[in-house]
């Protein structure tokens, strides 16, 4: 720890900054956790490029502690956990002396943990690491918090065009206070610079500090380029109530954006931001100029929970029967209100406040059955058909899923209109008679029974095992379909085999206590709704089956996507590159054409099509390093 000696090269932390460093730290942890546990992540990169001494001192003269310092120890203990990735920190700041006293401060270096210190420009120092964001599966997170409201956009492009996260300080405060009385050349360029606009288009800002952070955020949304982008950005206050700056998280990763949400709201004492409200938020307050009632007021600068809550009233007026997990998507793509985290006490305020009856019927099912199924009346949980029994359950095949697959179902529901190649195959062997048979799946009765046979004498032979080949593991509204699903992977993985899953249904959370060597996939040719219902009409929802792949990339297991059979423009006309960027998380993405359709084959130029989807689908792929496989076929001369 630094000594007295040091003391001119320690800045006072005024408590609204302690705040952006609690913020940060708590963050990066479960960021960093989260990250570490997916297995195609192969490391971090943290960089603060203006990190200052790394010590403080408070209101009371007592020593503490900064972002590098906390942030360090925070990567060190993680990088501990996994022994064989690797983090790379990069501190820097323009004051060698400062960035001395750091190098005293910070945990030493470890076989896969390692900090590198400089002093130099923060631009050039960017501009140096910014060639090096294509190392494969390298996640970073960069920190800009500049000495006074000066940002360098071109040095921070490359961040935005990477997979990463980008988090910005845009001191507000200072063009607020000062822009009316700029006199030198170098503070107007600043101001340009910063906001990319010249000098005398800012001037009318003048004091309106949603003016400069809406100009910041039209910069950032111009920066990223195409790229699906989540940017939520919160306010701090000092004692006197004044804004001072914003703490701008930008992410293509909607797992970091709720997170983000989330961390803030739990740093502020569940409020979106640090601004003293002297405890008059949600105070009665007679609306003069509407009903006349008696309403809450809100802060539109310090939101509370309740403010959720009536802006989720107010979006949902007029309804009602509306499914939670409806509303906790609005909250997800909100830019402030966090979902994740404050569920009970959303839920709560819905029944104290406003007399919501909340339950079976729009509540998410807690159990494991149903985690991801709504009891909505457009789900019915349904009973199979009946049972049969089999003589045997493994068996080989050639598909790239898995040399072995086990079919425990005959039949399935989801009614697809591709064709059913699964179908065709069951009719042309005498095994099914019509369709409208076909969709009403029965149950292999001995399938464990089967596979504590088979698997002693093939367990050598199995490099994994596909569920399932000609139906569906996890067909949509079949409890007992999915029961025994789970069974026969907990009895595979206990052999040491692993498996491979495909599902149009719901993808149960509880896999994610399974075995770690397991791959999750789903099938997603589309985002359109209307379609699915056309093509697809038993499957789940596509946004259904997207959240619950998320939800088990998130908790660390490997995830897929099979895109396929992909639809020519005369079925529906689509964006590729969206549904790409939707999946873009999974580890491994499969595209494949639609074979089999007289619909398909009569669209002129077929081929070219499909030629080119799949170049887009491998550049794709290459660029952001997802294993991919072209079915055959798709691709020809």
């Amino acid at each position: 720890m630094a000594s007295s000696n040091n003391n001119e090269l320690i800045s006072r932390a005024s408590l609204h900054t302690q705040k952006k460093f609690e913020l940060i730290e708590k963050y990066i942890m479960p960021w960093a956790q989260k990250l570490m546990n997916n297995r195609s992540c192969k490391g971090l990169v943290f960089i603060d490029c203006m990190c200052n001494s790394g010590l403080y001192h408070d209101d009371n003269g007592e020593l503490i502690e900064g972002t590098p310092i906390r942030v360090a120890r925070v990567l060190r203990n993680i990088a501990g956990q996994y022994p064989d990735k690797r983090v790379l920190l990069y501190f820097n700041d323009l004051d060698a002396a400062k960035t001395a006293l750091l190098h005293e401060n910070v945990p030493k270096d470890t076989p896969n943990f390692h900090i590198e210190i400089t002093s130099k420009d923060a631009s050039e120092l960017l501009k140096a690491i910014s060639p090096k964001l294509d190392r494969p599966n390298l996640h970073y997170f960069l920190l800009y918090d500049p000495y006074d409201a000066d940002i360098d956009w071109e040095a921070l492009l490359p961040f935005f065009r990477h997979w990463g996260e980008v988090m910005i300080n845009h001191m507000v405060s200072d063009p607020v206070r000062a822009i009316s009385q700029v006199k030198k050349e170098s503070t107007m360029q600043k101001y340009e610079g910063t906001y990319m606009a010249d000098f005398e288009k800012l001037v009318p800002f003048g004091s309106d500090k949603a003016a400069y952070e809406k100009r910041v955020l039209q910069i950032i949304n111009a920066l990223k380029g195409q790229r699906r982008y989540y940017v939520a950005a919160y306010p701090f206050y000092n004692t006197q109530n004044s804004q001072v700056y914003s703490l701008i998280h930008c992410t293509s990763n909607s797992v970091g954006f709720e997170l983000y949400k989330k961390t803030a709201w739990q740093t502020f004492g569940d409020h979106s931001s640090n601004k003293n409200t002297h405890g008059h938020e949600n105070q009665l307050m007679l609306d003069l100029e509407g009903s006349g009632t008696i309403t809450t007021q809100t802060d539109e600068s310090c939101f509370t929970v309740l403010d959720i809550v009536k802006y989720i009233q107010y979006r949902f007026k007029g309804k009602r029967d509306v499914p939670l997990e409806e509303v906790y998507r609005l909250l997800e793509s909100h830019p402030i209100f966090p979902a994740d985290g404050y569920r009970s006490q959303i839920k709560n305020y819905l029944r104290s406040d406003f007399g919501a009856e909340i339950n079976s019927r729009i509540l998410l099912q807690e159990n494991e059955k149903h985690t991801y199924h709504s009891r909505k009346e457009r789900l019915i949980m349904s009973d199979v058909a009946g049972y049969v029994q089999r003589k045997t359950m493994l068996y080989q095949t050639g598909v790239e899923y898995g040399d072995y697959t086990m079919n425990f179902v005959q039949g399935c529901s989801h009614g697809c209109k591709f064709p059913c190649y699964a179908f065709m195959m069951k009719k042309r062997f005498g095994q099914i008679k019509s369709y409208e048979e076909w969709c009403h799946p029965y149950l292999v009765s001995n399938t464990l029974e089967l596979l504590d046979k088979e698997i002693p004498r093939l367990k050598s032979r199995i490099k994994s095992v596909q569920l399932c080949f000609s139906t569906d593991p996890f067909m949509y509204g079949y409890p007992e379909i999915e029961a025994m699903a789970l069974a026969s992977i907990r009895k595979l993985n206990a052999a040491g085999i692993k498996c491979t899953v495909l599902t149009k249904g719901i993808l149960p959370a509880s896999l994610a206590q399974l075995s770690l060597d397991n791959e999750y996939g789903i099938t997603l040719i589309s985002l359109d709704e209307e379609y699915r219902k056309r093509m697809e009409p038993g499957a789940a929802p596509y946004h259904e089956r997207l959240a619950a792949l998320r939800a088990l990339h998130d908790a660390g297991c490997r995830t897929w996507v099979s895109i396929e059979p992909y639809p020519t423009p005369n079925l529906i006309k689509q964006s590729l590159a969206e549904l790409l960027n939707v999946v873009g998380f999974v580890d491994k993405i499969i595209f494949g054409r639609t074979n089999y359709s007289k619909e398909v084959t009569a669209y002129a130029g077929h081929k070219d099509f499909y030629n080119k989807t799949a170049a887009e689908v491998i550049q794709y792929c290459e660029h952001r390093h997802i294993e991919y496989h072209i079915k055959d076929g798709t691709i020809t001369d």
